[in-house]
């Protein structure tokens, strides 16, 4: 048996819907629905699981008593399990007709029943309710990857290099992974971490296993929700990242990868730019933005990145970037970054005329 592991937290009633409704169409029978609701305070969707649980018995709804968070709803999911294998489902994103059937066909297969998990494929991306892109994995061949590749799939998480690039390994929704695997290696999601939960918890799942199988079934229909709070302002988010930076650097000190854990310490800086520095509900004036820029920098997790990352194989524009930082250029930093990432010339151009005065505003 599959169990379908959803966490439930302030989603749109509408997509609770879809995705009850795509799991309602389900025609396999031996499988559960577990939601696990984080003291939503709308409790619209709640309503709708309330709903489907009490006409379908695949339904199962649990009601955390206090807000913890996505990670620990996920680990009361993953006790609750009843089912061999656990399979994590956004709740505003669902799946298509007989999706679940087919992945239990795969697993008369016996290598896949000999995987430690399984990855699958997405059909398409929706930002809001808008179709943006298709993923296609039915053209790339299955895979079995043991440690060697389970390794190069680290490093593909960490340094967002696509030696496989039609395949998220960081994700947890489109893994079907064994229970006793997951429990045999005291794999659960480590609670306090607000980003990148997911890779991480990959991360330690793929150094864990012994045999990952890619398998060409798509079906689950993945959505950018613009409502998502990893896409709105955050005057906190330099902190919330320092957070799982620290669990990067863990996990890379165990497992020979400072070098990648290094790579992506300086990435963030790019979404900490687009969610803080350089946002548009962001207030401050420019001098005081870059005075919190220069702060975050002189943290010792991005001084550690900066003194000891190894240059030799990063594409130029990032070696140009980290030299920039290194050499405390921090005005032409903030400048090329906006060249490179946010904007055309002649915006630039305006931007910067305005400089002076928002530099004492």
């Amino acid at each position: 048996m599959i169990s379908v592991i959803i966490p439930l937290y302030n989603i749109d009633k509408e997509y609770v819907i879809q995705c009850c409704e795509s799991l309602k169409r389900q025609r396999v029978q031996e499988i559960e629905y577990i939601f696990i609701d984080d003291c939503s305070t709308e409790r619209l969707g709640v309503e709708v699981v309330e709903e489907y649980s009490a006409k379908d018995n695949r339904f199962i709804l649990i009601e955390l008593s206090e807000n913890k968070g996505v990670s620990e709803a996920r680990n009361e999911g993953i006790r609750k399990a009843s089912g061999e294998y656990i399979y994590f489902l956004d709740s505003d994103d669902w799946v298509r007709d007989n999706y679940f059937f087919d992945i239990q066909e795969i697993l008369n297969e016996e290598e896949n029943r000999n995987a430690d998990f399984l990855i699958l494929g997405s059909d398409t991306l929706f930002c809001n309710r808008s179709k943006t892109a298709m993923i296609q994995l039915s053209n790339v061949e299955e895979i079995i990857m043991r440690k060697e590749e389970l390794r190069d799939a680290q490093i593909q998480i960490m340094e967002f290099c696509k030696k496989y690039p039609s395949i998220n390994f960081g994700t947890m929704v489109m893994k079907l992974y064994k229970k006793s695997f997951l429990f045999d290696n005291n794999l659960l999601c480590i609670s306090g971490i607000k980003k990148e939960q997911d890779c991480v918890f990959n991360l330690y799942a793929l150094s864990c296993a012994d045999m990952v199988r890619i398998v060409n079934i798509s079906g689950y229909n993945y959505r950018i929700n613009p409502k998502s709070i990893c896409h709105k302002y955050n005057e906190n988010i330099s902190s919330i990242y320092l957070n799982t930076i620290e669990h990067y650097y863990n996990f890379a000190r165990k497992n020979d990868l400072s070098n990648e854990a290094y790579f992506y310490c300086l990435w963030t800086l790019n979404t900490i730019f687009n969610l803080d520095f350089y946002n548009k509900y962001n207030k401050k004036c420019i001098r005081k933005r870059i005075n919190e820029f220069v702060e975050l920098l002189n943290k010792p997790q991005y001084q550690e990145a900066l003194s000891k990352i190894n240059l030799e194989n990063v594409k130029v524009h990032n070696r140009i970037m980290v030299h920039l930082l290194r050499e405390k250029k921090y005005y032409l930093y903030w400048v090329l970054y906006l060249i490179r990432y946010k904007m055309k010339i002649g915006t630039i151009i305006i931007k910067l005329r305005n400089v002076r005065w928002k530099l004492d505003g």
